[in-house]
């Protein structure tokens, strides 16, 4: 695979760029997509940030608010360091697990793009077969920051002043770009440098994967632990951590991510096509049964994890088939699904064999999906999914847990109700807070059940 590392400083039209290439036939790695897949409610690089900056960067929902954040760290040299040092090893070790999937995907494509700003600071460029810069006019870049990302005069001309000198890059690259023309001259420069590229002599990506997987995460504690795990934990150090970079830090922009997304276990993230997944038109046709998912054996490892991005191709294809869904689920849906519910496995060896899905808003956390192979799984892998969701809901401040799920798991329901503790409840039972986000999602065939986690305050977060 032919690697492609693409820099470029603010509005200089980088992601325009990266379409391009995309309609030419190149796989693009979407460089903001790692921002947020980094900092992911409930990862270890979120609780570091919440300890470091507070609980004011984040959104009522939890998640974190990455405009609040850049302003923080904008002017403040210390802080800055402070968030790269949290960011940029799992940052780097997303990258590196995407690239390590895409260079074994079976239908990789033969050229792949890297967006980052930082690329050629960070010395990444060096393992890449080639670096290309972006460049534009200074006059351009201001123009795009105001008039298309909404920036006043002043804040357009700091962002600008912030951004680290291009010279050394254009000396280095072995394409430059120039965008400060028209969309017509852009395609023409990419499109001449396209198709010079030989895939052949694309060099060996092993220095480069030894490099980055040393920032890899932790591995997933068992499920026979005292409680469920959660994954993510930040390296154990920062050696090898992307570089410092002020736009790479200023999340209130989309050109402003560290390198690129998200990390997998034999999967490709979502974004390599329209549909994350393609199961069949008989896969899809009723959720899995007993038969359909055999109970784990007794000697297999059990392990408990949040899945990541890029397990969102085997997550869209289990989740049609629970759904009962005649065609897959696509790209597009499936990143909405995984921006608005953290979605949770056990797994028996290489094998799902439960899964949970949940939400939090003013203070309650709600389980909205439950699905296991079989009742004897579900009977034991239900208390792991329940206590990883209540101690990310007690890192949000939540009070209550509640389960609402849809009909086809209401014997699944009773049963994590019954093995962790849940009492089934009335929404007149539920206080006034819970029960107005709660409420609209009962029916009359919806059986609710709850567990308070701590003392009710006086107002939502």
């Amino acid at each position: 695979m032919y690697l492609i590392g693409l820099t470029g400083n603010i509005a200089t039209g980088k992601s325009t760029v990266c379409d391009i290439l995309t309609q030419l036939g190149a796989r693009v790695i979407d460089a903001d997509l790692v921002a947020h897949t980094a900092l992911r409610r409930g990862t270890a690089a979120w609780r570091a940030l919440i300890e470091a900056f507070g609980y004011d960067i984040l959104t009522y929902d939890g998640t974190v608010d990455r405009r609040k954040l850049g302003a923080i760290v904008f002017n403040d040299a210390t802080k800055l360091r402070i968030l790269e040092q949290i960011t940029h090893p799992a940052v780097g070790a997303e990258l590196a697990l995407l690239i390590r999937d895409a260079l074994h995907a079976p239908a990789a494509g033969a050229i792949l793009v890297v967006e980052a700003v930082k690329l050629y600071e960070s010395g990444i460029y060096e393992y890449m077969d080639a670096l290309w810069v972006v460049t534009a006019p200074r006059a351009e870049q201001k123009r795009r920051l105001m008039q298309e990302r909404g920036m006043n005069e002043a804040d357009a001309n700091a962002r600008l002043d912030s951004q680290p000198p291009v010279d050394e890059k254009l000396n280095r690259a072995q394409v430059v770009i120039d965008n400060g023309g028209s969309i017509e001259d852009l395609r023409v420069q990419v499109m001449r440098a396209f198709v010079q590229i030989n895939p052949e002599t694309a060099r060996d990506k092993t220095a480069l994967l030894q490099k980055w997987l040393r920032l890899e995460t932790a591995p997933t504690a068992t499920a026979n632990a005292a409680s469920a795990p959660i994954e993510n934990a930040m390296p154990a150090s920062t050696e090898n951590a992307m570089p410092a970079s002020t736009e790479n830090a200023m999340p209130a922009s989309t050109e402003n991510a560290t390198l690129a997304p998200t990390e997998t276990e034999n999967a490709s993230a979502p974004t390599e096509t329209e549909n994350a997944s393609a199961p069949t038109e008989t896969e899809n046709a009723s959720a899995p049964t007993e038969t359909e998912n055999a109970p784990a054996t007794a000697s297999a490892e059990w392990t408990v994890r949040r899945a990541r991005p890029a397990d969102a191709r085997m997550l869209a294809e289990l989740l049609a088939r629970i759904e009962g869904r005649n065609e897959a689920i696509g790209r597009a849906e499936m990143l909405e699904r995984l921006g608005k519910f953290g979605y949770w496995f056990v797994r028996a060896g290489d094998q799902t064999v439960a899964l949970a899905a949940w939400q939090a808003e003013n203070l309650a956390a709600i389980v909205r999906e439950l699905w296991a192979a079989n009742d004897a799984d579900a009977t034991r892998a239900f208390p792991l999914l329940l206590e990883a969701i209540q101690t990310e809901a007690n890192a949000l401040t939540c009070e209550v847990v509640a389960i609402v799920v849809p009909e086809r798991a209401a014997q699944l329901a009773a049963i994590a109700a019954q093995t962790s503790g849940y009492e089934s409840n009335t929404v007149e039972q539920l206080h006034k807070l819970w029960r107005s986000v709660i409420e609209p999602l009962l029916s009359a065939k919806t059986t609710l059940y709850t567990k308070q986690l701590r003392e009710i305050v006086i107002k939502p977060i």
